[in-house]
């Protein structure tokens, strides 16, 4: 039978795979230049093995229900407007947001909880990247 494979960066920014909405992350590089990916959830047994993107050999059994579609999308489409709230600066979380709900073809499932909370992540990466203010003379004169 055929498997839908789909590649997503985490927050970490390390890719990961995603097969009927359960979520595997890279484990090491095997002989003849197949991959094991293994699934996220610590507990769990199951594991890919994909040379290229051809998949060679799986085990899918797994212990624990597979994630809900829309907390995908918007994990998908919060780790990707970080990267890009990296690069536009100037540009405000809103507008940012628009911008790639409209580019994106799964963006209809987002209810406005999520956009929220998007919205809140994004404004949350926005602020790590300014550098803080001095408080006093001494951290002033360092800079």
């Amino acid at each position: 039978f055929f498997v839908i494979m789909e590649f997503i960066f985490s927050e970490k920014e390390t890719k990961l795979l995603i097969i009927v909405n359960y979520k595997f992350g890279f484990q090491k590089n095997l002989a003849d230049n197949i991959q094991r990916w293994i699934c996220t959830k610590r507990k769990c047994k199951a594991y890919v093995k994909l040379n290229g993107d051809c998949l060679c050999e799986e085990v899918l059994t797994y212990n624990h229900e597979s994630e809900d579609d829309g907390k995908l999308v918007r994990q998908q489409l919060t780790n990707s407007l970080k990267r890009k709230c990296d690069k536009l600066i100037t540009d405000r979380p809103s507008k940012i947001i628009r911008k790639e709900t409209a580019s994106n073809s799964h963006s209809e499932s987002l209810l406005q909880n999520d956009i929220n909370r998007v919205r809140k992540n994004l404004n949350a990466a926005k602020l790590r990247t300014i550098p803080k203010l001095p408080s006093n003379l001494e951290e002033l004169h360092k800079c």
